[in-house]
């Protein structure tokens, strides 16, 4: 079997919906990291001191922001606003040679491999910032040309996208063959595992970033491609970033982290599952195999308060592909300016801290994710085997006694199930939860406090109850593992 930084076209698949998809990624819980902020450095070198932070706390897969050299006049300094895709900014890697830095990126790359850890490189396709030299050369099909050849008219301000300058030609044969041969490259170089591409399908749409899946498999790269916006997974994209949200017309910087859509939000889990409200593919059916639920971006400017409440019952043990952004396990995310959690340069310009784990508050958050994504990650028949149809996911509704807060939900599978009982409340409460009858699961089960280890009920018990009563402190969630020995077939 090759190891996981190597190129491997029989890498494990699943049937995404008629696309291959690298099976992993339906196991993923997904960090993003802006390189740049993840250490006093701000270099991809000091960045890779940053891995066993991630690999120790059970990140799997890490969303790289873009590292493309960032124009003076840039809107967002964490490459979204950039010079060109054959670019690395220079303050990342400590040399304007664009080779030896991309070289520095597969360094990175290679040590996060070592340690487990999938990555995804963030791209952009919408342009260029506005100080971009037209006169730049690049290189397609072996000729040399202006990059101004693949920028609609660069002179002209009205013309500039929103972003901050020059778009690209999207439609332009140049363009499509210099950003497809660009991004192999890079895919190539680099060994990366797949692509987080920001705003499409919006922008070029799906042919592009086909063709790039294509040719990359010929090479022996299976890449896993995440768009930013809705999609219809077909052709290009295995999933979008943002799987779940509330209104597709609203300010989209409201909708990108969905911090507390089941919880705080109102809206009932199991009901949205069921009906497919509130998914975000192409139809807005929720009938594809797989969501995220992306709980913290660099893109979230007022959902976060750090609630564990919101983080193990939204995203950490529901039927979705959980993303959070770096330095949600400590708590600690104000930079030397004590940006408050409502600043929008929190997430631009804030840092990860990996010295709040001295504080033991930062350290008690840490452990605490740590341990739930160890859960987590050690139920593979419940959080790594979706259906085709995510609205006929295995979650459904426990009813309790004793406790009036969010609903509580069971996630099964073959002979396992996660009872989630969240307490939204400002008191303990002695809750009584009743057991629902699952598929895949025969009586009798044990029953256990799944991070405490206490047994509450033995499988041998001749006289098992269907119901078992536990504390609940305020603002935390109980979290109950079942387990038969014999498995139904589902």
């Amino acid at each position: 079997m090759l190891s996981i930084h190597q190129p491997d076209p029989s890498l494990p698949i699943i049937d995404n919906n008629g696309l291959d998809t690298p099976a992993w990624l339906q196991s993923a819980v997904i960090a993003e990291v802006n390189l740049m902020h993840a250490t006093p450095e701000g270099t991809i070198d000091a960045a890779i001191g940053t891995l066993d932070y991630f690999a120790d706390l059970g990140v799997n897969c890490l969303w790289i922001d873009p590292v493309n050299e960032m124009g003076h006049s840039f809107t967002y300094p964490n490459g979204y606003t950039n010079i060109g895709l054959d670019t690395i900014d220079p303050a990342l890697t400590g040399t304007s040679d664009y080779n030896a830095g991309w070289q520095k990126l597969a360094k990175f790359v290679n040590a996060a491999h070592k340690k487990g850890l999938r990555v995804l490189l963030d791209v952009v396709t919408w342009g260029v910032s506005a100080d971009v030299d037209i006169t730049r050369e690049i290189t397609a099909d072996g000729k040399r040309f202006p990059i101004g050849r693949i920028l609609q008219d660069p002179n002209n301000k009205e013309a500039w996208s929103n972003w901050g300058g020059p778009k690209y030609l999207y439609d332009e044969p140049l363009f499509f063959q210099w950003y497809k041969e660009t991004m192999l490259s890079i895919v190539k170089t680099c060994r990366l595992d797949g692509i987080r591409v920001d705003l499409e399908p919006c922008v070029t749409g799906y042919e592009l970033f086909a063709e790039i899946r294509r040719e990359a498999l010929k090479d022996g790269y299976r890449l896993a491609i995440i768009s930013e916006h809705a999609n219809d997974r077909h052709s290009a994209f295995d999933i979008e970033q943002m799987g779940v949200v509330n209104n597709w017309e609203h300010d989209l910087t409201k909708t990108h982290a969905n911090a507390a859509y089941f919880t705080r939000g109102g809206f009932n889990i199991v009901d949205c599952i069921r009906s497919g409200r509130l998914s975000n593919d192409a139809e807005h059916t929720g009938g594809k195999k797989l969501y995220t639920y992306c709980y913290s971006t660099h893109d979230n400017i007022y959902c976060h308060n750090g609630s564990m409440l919101d983080l193990i019952y939204n995203a950490l043990f529901s039927p979705y592909i959980p993303i959070v952004y770096m330095g949600e396990s400590t708590g600690d995310f104000t930079d030397d300016s004590d940006l408050s959690n409502s600043d929008i340069n929190l997430y631009y310009y804030g840092r990860l801290k990996t010295k709040a784990l001295e504080r033991p508050e930062c350290r008690e958050r840490y452990e605490k994710v740590k341990q739930l994504l160890a859960l987590r990650r050690s139920l593979p028949e419940i959080y790594g085997d979706f259906p085709d149809d995510h609205r006929q996911s295995r979650i459904e509704k426990v009813e309790t006694e004793g406790l009036s807060s969010y609903q509580p939900y069971v996630c099964y599978g073959k002979g396992a199930a996660i009872i989630v009982v969240p307490n939204g409340t400002d008191s303990t409460a002695d809750v009584t939860v009743t057991v629902p009858d699952l598929p895949s699961i025969s009586s009798p089960a044990s029953i256990t406090d799944a991070l405490s280890g206490v047994v509450i009920q033995t499988a041998t018990n001749p006289n098992m109850q269907q119901c078992f009563t536990v504390s609940v402190k305020p603002g935390e969630v109980g979290l109950f593992l079942l387990r038969s020995e014999k498995v139904q077939e589902r």
